[in-house]
């Protein structure tokens, strides 16, 4: 079998670093933009109505 050299392993390790923390920051911000959203949409959702009618009284 044989072993990269040290200097190889080294740059394929830093590559694999930054691909890894790419790859969790998008998924943070993904996350984060889907919080947003969730949150904006539950507002407009759960707001009072203004329809100006009135519920009859029975």
């Amino acid at each position: 079998m044989t072993h990269l050299p040290p200097s190889t392993a080294d740059a394929v390790r830093h590559a694999a670093r930054q691909a890894y923390d790419r790859g969790f920051t998008a998924v943070a911000v993904v996350a984060a933009v889907g919080l947003v959203v969730t949150a904006f949409m539950a507002a407009v959702l759960l707001r009072p109505r203004a329809t100006g009618r009135r519920v009859a009284a029975d």
